[in-house]
């Protein structure tokens, strides 16, 4: 089972964001933010599916962290 989830964060006023900022932004906020819908993704696709929901712990910030880099995998996260 696989589920995405996406968020778009914009302003309605033009600003330049450093690249690092962004970064900081994404993982000390942005995770935090979707992070509660991936979860009920996860939980509604195994519900119509008939299955076990798998439960997804709760995630405090800072466990989960983005970087543009690829992992050790090469698949970038």
């Amino acid at each position: 089972m696989r589920s995405d989830v996406g968020a778009v964060f914009s302003s309605s006023e033009g600003h330049e964001v450093a690249a690092e900022a962004v970064g900081e932004f994404i993982n000390q906020v942005g995770i935090m933010v979707v992070y509660p819908y991936l979860r009920e993704g996860v939980f509604t696709s195994a519900s119509r599916l008939g299955v076990s929901p798998p439960v997804l712990d709760l995630v405090r910030r800072g466990e989960i962290s983005f970087s543009s880099e690829p992992d050790q995998g090469g698949s970038g996260t």
